[in-house]
């Protein structure tokens, strides 16, 4: 179980890594070595969080930092980039694994006792449904060529610091932030009605990051 749970938890991340790169463009399969790097290490945090250490509120918060630390140091992201990337990423497929279990839920397929100390098969179908979901969302992004290119990869042509940030996109990111940190906190605490907050905040935000970065494409 204990091996399972990492497994799933790798293929979790990686198929958040790769709605993250395909909302800004970037070929998935020429960073996957780096990208396992950054899941397998974003897995393990999570068990030890959880099974080991019993705090799972810090799994998110955590996690975040693995991955624009892992875009830095192993993907050679710069910084003001790999924050863009990172939270816009994450924040879209929190919004997703929600909409998923709140899916379920309202068709009565899922206890709504959604905490973190669910176990066996049954903590696995949602997200595992939630990997699906992720996956045709990338796979749809990348056929039909949607998503954002101001955000360039290797040699990094266009490379911005993070204190020229405009406040109204500091408002954004710092919100997407707030949210991402307080969902665990809200599900451990509120259970069900942790996912009606994250929906119906995350969406109103994720919308602006995807606003703000239509602002920074048409400036590209």
């Amino acid at each position: 179980m204990d091996l399972i749970y990492i497994i799933l938890g790798s293929i979790d991340i990686m198929v958040l890594l790769a709605l993250m790169l395909q909302i800004f463009r970037w070929p998935f399969f020429r960073y996957w070595k780096g990208l396992l790097l950054i899941a397998v290490l974003c897995s393990v945090e999570s068990y030890v969080m959880r099974n080991i250490i019993g705090a799972p509120e810090w799994d998110v918060i955590i996690q975040g930092s693995i991955v624009i630390l892992g875009l830095i140091y192993s993907l050679k992201v710069p910084l003001y980039h790999a924050w863009t990337l990172s939270i816009t990423g994450c924040l879209a497929f929190a919004v997703v694994q929600s909409l998923v279990l709140k899916g379920l839920g309202v068709f009565g397929m899922l206890s709504m006792e959604i905490g973190v100390d669910i176990k066996g098969i049954g903590a696995f179908i949602p997200q595992m449904l939630s990997q699906l979901t992720g996956i045709a969302l990338s796979y749809m992004l990348y056929k039909l060529r949607l998503g954002f290119t101001f955000v360039t990869g290797p040699p990094y042509a266009q490379v911005r610091s993070i204190y020229a940030v405009r406040s109204l996109s500091f408002i954004f990111h710092f919100l997407a932030v707030l949210i991402l940190a307080g969902g665990m906190v809200w599900v451990v605490r509120f259970g069900d009605r942790a996912l009606d907050i994250i929906i119906f905040t995350g969406i109103p935000v994720l919308a602006g990051l995807i606003y703000l970065a239509y602002q920074e494409e048409s400036k590209a």
